[in-house]
């Protein structure tokens, strides 16, 4: 089950390196919210930090919540398996091609 798991983590650490998300999300919300006026851009920035620090909080608090000691094999691969889930899901939804969608600025 531990190699499962090993495998689990490799795949989803080779989507993190391939994926190009965080610098099209970032791209893309530059070059949007570049046309608005100061107001509203300030506003998109810090919804847009609030948003991925709440995420990122509740990841680690979850991961500190849960602990090593009390996770198994199975449940670790469980968790992966639906985090790696989650991300192919919202990359098909809401950013399927960002090559493409550079185009369109």
């Amino acid at each position: 089950m531990s190699t499962l798991l090993l495998v689990t983590a490799a795949g989803l650490g080779l989507l993190a390196f391939f994926e190009p998300c965080t610098i099209a999300t970032h791209t893309l919300f530059a070059a949007r919210s570049s046309h608005d006026v100061a107001r509203q851009r300030r506003a998109a920035l810090a919804q847009l930090v609030l948003s991925r620090s709440a995420l990122l909080a509740g990841l680690f608090g979850a991961a500190a919540a849960i602990g090593l000691d009390g996770l198994s094999a199975p449940q670790a691969a469980l968790m992966l398996g639906i985090i790696g889930a989650v991300y192919l899901v919202t990359r098909r939804v809401y950013l399927p091609v960002p090559h493409l969608e550079f185009f369109r600025l």
